[in-house]
């Protein structure tokens, strides 16, 4: 737990509190839906999988921003990036 904390901490650091909030809350979300979707077996895959969540969750122009059938991502919000260290869980 306390390595936990320090990595909160870091990221509040760069990110804000506001933005760290709404990470813990997609950490939340993969866990209770790790159940429902057996794809995501780590939290390294939850985070890759952070962008398309993030695009699903918004719409412009009324249209979802982000397309499963197409695979196809509006831009306009910006994006979520992940890229997890060899070595660390």
């Amino acid at each position: 737990m306390d390595r936990y904390a320090a990595m909160l901490h870091d990221v509040a650091s760069c990110l804000g509190a506001t933005k760290t909030f709404e990470l813990q809350k997609l950490i939340s979300r993969h866990v209770s839906s790790r159940k429902s979707d057996p794809s995501m077996e780590d939290i390294h895959t939850a985070f890759s999988f952070s962008d398309v969540r993030f695009h699903l969750g918004h719409r412009k122009d009324g249209v979802s921003m982000f397309d499963a059938a197409s695979a196809i991502m509006l831009e306009g919000i910006g994006h979520i990036r992940y890229r997890g260290e060899p070595g660390n869980t």
